[in-house]
């Protein structure tokens, strides 16, 4: 799946393996988490992203032992709790996927993201199956109040899955029904998505990508990850997998409330399905809408232009800030940033956000770029000249030329008169600029007569 999402979105993303890795006794204390694949560090800071999947496979089937949560803990202190070549990766969007019991460990990594304040972009849930309360404690599936959208995908019957309150679901029971022992219908909710992912794949590597499953349900360019930030931003997010708390955005997404004294992140961010003009000129003014929210403390939010889509590798210039207070726990404002590009800004951009306070700062871009052109220069148009005609003299004569869209010297398109003598060769001259309107300029025809 992680191959694929790279291939999908054409970024090439570093992927990176953390194996959980179980020490002797029945507890996480002692446990490890490993990096696997002759990686050293998780490093974002040449590319801006990067895709971690996470192996708790020696404890998975341990529910009783080992709940989902607690093995979650591990990993997000590895993930979250400490700096990677310098940097946190809660600097940058974030986008959960989890299968079976895979959503109640991602449930508990948003849930510590939440008492941190960090917003989480997506959290996409496939057959969500929590062991309890018998043969296991694992934590039931919720979305919380940093999770901006929701989507679940979930069927009935042997291992059954489940809706989860807040996210848009998709009930894929009359779809998926399984087709053999190993590609049990629970298994196949993640080769469901993973057709999502990969629209042409006839497999996910172990069991086949069924075209009828998406012939039951929705359109696989429609559906699943087609709802990621990365791609497809004409495919409108359904309303109740979005957060109902970010102001004016009309989602009817429920969120469990997190309280906590330690939300100090700021964040900012775009909506990759708000529409940007991909052309404008200089001096056109461009509305760009944003999403903020720190719940502990006022920020800053800038704006910035870039030649990538990187936010660790400098940025070409700062065309704009504002300053937000803080939000009551749970509220994500939203706004529009007015942009009026200038000469300077000829070229093609992506725009950077930054959401800062006095500790820390997040980072996000708006995918598609824009490209500032030079305004178009009108065309200048003489409309008479007077007077219309000159009679021979070997001193100079003045003649005033009426018209339009005439630029005065030292402008890039100044304004330069063209005159032929009766051997029809060309004089260019420079006039004497009165208005946009008018010019002057003294001529000597001698024995020729000037005739306009």
């Amino acid at each position: 799946m992680a191959q694929a999402i790279t291939n999908r979105i054409g970024a090439n993303l570093p992927i990176y393996r953390l194996r959980y890795d179980k020490q002797s006794g029945w507890t996480t204390a002692d446990d490890l988490i490993r990096l696997e694949d002759d990686a050293t560090d998780i490093n974002i800071t040449n590319t801006g992203g990067a895709i971690i999947l996470l192996d708790w496979a020696a404890a998975s089937n341990e529910s009783i032992d080992y709940p989902a949560q607690n093995v979650a803990i591990r990993f997000y202190d590895y993930i979250f709790g400490q700096l990677h070549k310098g940097r946190s990766l809660a600097e940058i969007p974030i986008h959960l996927i989890g299968h079976s019991r895979g959503c109640s460990l991602n449930a508990k990594i948003a849930l510590n993201l939440a008492v941190r304040g960090v917003l989480v972009d997506q959290v996409t849930t496939l057959d969500p199956h929590p062991v309890r309360p018998v043969l296991g404690n694992d934590l039931i599936p919720v979305t919380y109040i940093n999770v901006l959208f929701a989507d679940n995908y979930y069927r009935t019957g042997l291992t059954s899955g489940e809706s989860i309150a807040g996210a848009t679901n998709a009930n894929l029971s009359e779809a998926i029904r399984g087709t053999s022992l190993f590609c049990n219908e629970h298994t196949e909710v993640h080769t469901y998505y993973h057709g999502t992912i990969a629209l042409t794949s006839t497999t996910d590597g172990d069991c086949a990508v069924e075209d009828v499953w998406y012939q039951k349900s929705t359109a696989r360019n429609a559906t699943g990850y087609s709802f990621s930030r990365f791609v497809n931003p004409r495919l409108t997010r359904p309303l109740s997998g979005i957060n109902e708390s970010i102001s004016g955005a009309g989602g009817m997404g429920s969120r469990v409330s997190v309280a906590s004294a330690q939300q100090d992140w700021s964040n900012a961010g775009f909506d990759q399905r708000s529409t940007i003009p991909s052309v404008v000129t200089v001096g056109q003014e461009v509305g760009i809408p944003y999403y903020f929210a720190d719940w502990s403390s006022a920020q800053t939010i800038t704006f910035q232009t870039d030649a990538d889509t990187n936010p660790f590798n400098s940025f070409r210039s700062q065309i704009g800030s504002t300053n937000q207070n803080s939000l009551p726990t749970g509220s994500i404002g939203t706004g529009i940033f007015r942009w009026t590009p200038t000469t300077a800004d000829v070229g093609t951009h992506y725009i950077r956000i930054r959401g800062g306070n006095a500790k820390n700062a997040r980072f996000d871009y708006y995918f598609r770029p824009i490209t500032v052109q030079v305004a178009p220069v009108a065309a200048p148009s003489i409309a008479s000249v007077s007077p219309s005609a000159l009679a021979s003299s070997i001193s100079t004569q003045l003649i005033n030329i009426y018209g339009s869209n005439f630029k005065a010297a030292g402008d890039p398109s100044a304004s330069t008169l063209i005159i032929r003598d009766p051997a029809n060769i060309a004089y260019v001259r420079a006039p004497i600029f009165l208005s946009s309107s008018q010019l002057q300029y003294n001529i000597t025809v001698q024995s020729a007569v000037g005739k306009w």
